[in-house]
This record gives structure tokens, sequence and C-alpha cells, in this order.
């Protein structure tokens, strides 16, 4: 009987193990394949590794013998597409759907970009992908045209990212095999991790009085004031950043891209400044999102604005003295923000449709891919 029981328990693990294994081999064939065609259901991309989500519908379906030029879009949330469009799984939802329609059949576009990241971090990953050291979650095979790369800077996050942590993906051993050759476990903590905090959200929610609760929301208004809306606590320049962070970010950023660029010496370079909603609609007054911190905080309109033009000011001398060409969206964007919002209803952090043609446009036309 004994002997049974352990049989028993032999045969269910083996089967858990394997079912594990298939699944998990399941998870790299659809890493390397998931062209995100129309009507894809794109919330089961985030179940995926985030350099298993580097594809475009039919983007890389080109002819590769009229390719004489690759195109790297590297960055964060908005060079990835998050927004109202991606939630809403329609099929231009990004930067690169816009710019595959204005640009020549030559070029090759590339995704290097996932939310919640920054350059130093999105660069180390692509620089590992380009040498092929990323398999089996993502093959790369050598392009034999050359590489350009356009490296977009988002002012709400990208600086707080850095002074959070440096760390940077695949460094150790243990890890990166596991992360390479086990993507299933991304799967099961992101599952579990969403549920832990569906289950933290319900309780405070039933737990709290509604009544108690303070808000934290900002209204703000564009057109002369005829169009408005509530708003959560916004991205901002660095609110939450003293001068010596900004600046520590500033420089280790500029030293990433510099070591980035040393390994690509004959690819070219582009970088494209993108403004926080709180730099673009300008409020007077206004809660921004705290990184350092579970409650948010008030700042100025002016503040901000102060802030932001000396980030920009600061990021142009470094990335200028690297050789790189500056190139900042914040004029652009704003002018287009006078008449209409740019940001999405559901997800008020990006870009609508809108805010990413009209940011497509500019890159398009900043880096001469027209």
């Amino acid at each position: 009987m004994r002997n049974e029981r352990w049989l028993n328990a032999g045969l269910a693990a083996t089967s858990a193990l394997t079912g594990l294994f298939l699944i998990n081999w399941a998870i790299i064939i659809a890493s390397n394949n998931n062209y995100q065609k129309n009507g894809f259901p794109r919330q089961l991309l985030t179940l995926m590794d985030p350099v298993a989500r580097w594809s475009y519908p039919d983007i890389n379906q080109k002819n590769k013998s009229k390719v004489s030029e690759n195109v790297y879009l590297v960055g964060d949330s908005y060079a990835e597409g998050s927004g109202d469009s991606f939630l809403e799984n329609e099929y231009h939802y990004s930067i690169g759907h816009y710019l595959h329609e204005a640009i020549p059949e030559r070029i090759q576009l590339h995704l290097a970009a996932n939310s919640g990241s920054d350059l130093p971090k999105q660069l180390d990953l692509l620089n590992k992908y380009l040498q092929g050291d990323l398999s089996p979650l993502s093959r790369h095979q050598s392009e034999e045209a050359p590489n350009n790369f356009i490296l977009f800077f988002y002012e709400g996050n990208d600086l707080e990212n850095v002074a959070i942590s440096k760390k940077l993906a695949f460094h150790q051993p243990i890890k990166a095999f596991l992360r390479k050759n086990a993507p299933i476990f991304h799967a099961i903590n992101l599952i579990a991790t969403n549920a832990k905090q569906t289950a933290t959200s319900l309780f405070r929610n039933s737990a709290s009085d509604s009544n108690t609760t303070k808000s934290y929301t900002n209204e703000v208004c564009i057109g002369n004031q005829n169009q408005c809306r509530t708003l959560p606590p916004m991205q901002s320049a660095s609110a939450g950043l003293s001068q010596i962070q900004m600046d520590s970010a500033i420089t280790y950023t500029a030293k990433e891209i510099d070591r980035f660029k040393s390994k690509h010496k004959q690819s070219s370079y582009c970088f494209i400044y993108i403004p926080s909603p709180a730099t673009i609609y300008e409020p007077n007054t206004f809660f921004y999102e705290n990184y350092f911190g579970s409650t948010p905080l008030k700042t100025s309109g002016k503040l901000n604005s102060e802030k932001s033009s000396l980030m920009r000011s600061e990021l142009k001398r470094e990335i200028v003295r690297l050789g790189i060409p500056f190139y900042d969206a914040t004029d652009t964007l704003k002018t287009l923000a006078d008449k209409k919002f740019i940001h999405g209803q559901i997800d008020p952090s990006h870009f609508n449709a809108d805010g990413y043609k009209i940011l497509a446009k500019f890159a398009a036309t900043s880096c001469k891919l027209n």
C-alpha cells in the first residue's frame, strides 16, 4: 500500500513536470513567433518575457531583398506603444505602425522597447540580442543591412527608473539561464503578482470609508478651457528627484549610451526627447506620480516647466557630446495639445492615436527616415 502511494506520487510529479515542460516549450515557440497580427489578444503579451515582445504585426514581414537599412526603436512604453489603442486591440497602436506607413520600403523597423524600462537597460538588452545571446528566448538572425538606432527618452520616469535601480538584466548566470530557458516562471510570477495586487486592492476598498478617502485627481483643461478632463496623479519632469539625483541619472544614462555606441561604431544614432503630460498640458498646480513613496505629492506647473527645461538642456549637452543629434519633441506636441488631448482616456499616461501619429511624423523627419 505504501509503495503504491509512492508510485502514484511519482507519477503525479512526473505528469506535472512533463506538463510544465511542454507549456514552457510552447511559450518559447510563441516568444519567437508572436507577430501580433490583427486581432491578436495583446493582453496576453504581458505573460511573455519583455524581450519576447519585440515584434509588430506584419512589420517584420518585408521582402528581405529590398531592405537596405535596419532601424531599431529603443525606449520604454512610449516606444513600445502603450495606450488606449493597444488596450483596445487596434491594429495600429504605436510609433512603429505610423512610421511603417511613412517610410520607404528599403527601411526595416525593429522594436527594442518595453514598458517600465529606461535607455540603459534597453540598450544592454539590445546589445545581447544583437549578439545572439538571448537564445532560445529570442533568436536573433544577423542582418546584412546597416543598423540605425532611434533612442526615445521619456521625461516622465526614465530618470526615476535609473535612480531607483541601475541593475542590468542577464548579469547573474543562474538567473540569466532560467530567464532564457524557462520563461514559464515569468508568466507564473506575473499571474501571482496580479492576483496579489487584486486581492490587496479589494481588501483596501472594502476596509476604507470612501467618504474619508483623499482625492489626488487633477483637473486639466485645454483649448481656452473648453475641454477639461479629470486625471490621476500625472507623470512629470522628475518632480520627485533632487538636482543631484537628476544629474547623476543623466550622467549614467549618457555613459551607457556611449558604451553601447562603442560596440556598434558603424551604426547611426538619433535621440528623441518625449515630454511628460505635466509638461505638455502645464496645469497651474497638480499632484504628480511619486515613485519614491505611496502618496502622490503636489507641485506647481511653473516649477515643473523649469525642471523640464533644465533636464532637456543637460541631456542635450551630454547627448551632443557623444556625437548624437538631439531632437526635442516638446514644442511640437504642446502645439497639438493646445487644440486637443493627445493622451488616452483609458490610459491617460500614454499617447492616443493623435499623439503617436505626430510623434512618428516628428521622428521620421528629424531622423531623416523619409
